[in-house]
């Protein structure tokens, strides 16, 4: 069975919503982009497990439509020593919400 944990909700009040763009420039260059990306790993890992090759590719389409100070935030993971690799694609997945809800000029605990 699907679950919807990485279902992006639209039809939320504009600022909230991650469908509706930023209205900077610079923040709106690539985001449709990289919101489709987020969809898209969303729905993988709704479906199961993400291979590490299918990860690499999905980290270099992202990082094609960031910048230098989103990269690392995006490559970030918690306390390395005990980190899971299993647990990268979810780490990638809500970094890149909360590069989004920055963007919109969010922290990510607003939504």
């Amino acid at each position: 069975m699907i679950t919807r944990h990485h279902h992006i909700p639209s039809g939320l009040p504009q600022k909230l919503d991650l469908h509706v763009p930023p209205t900077g420039r610079s923040a709106a260059e690539g985001y449709a982009e990289l919101l489709r990306l987020l969809e898209d790993l969303g729905e993988r890992l709704n479906r199961g497990p993400v291979s590490k090759g299918e990860l690499r590719v999905w980290e270099h389409a992202v990082i094609a439509h960031l910048h230098d100070r989103e990269i690392d935030r995006l490559m970030r993971v918690p306390d390395e020593a005990a980190f899971e690799n299993l647990a990268l694609p979810e780490e990638r997945w809500r970094n890149l919400r909360a590069i989004l809800l920055a963007r919109k000029g969010l922290n990510q605990n607003a939504c």
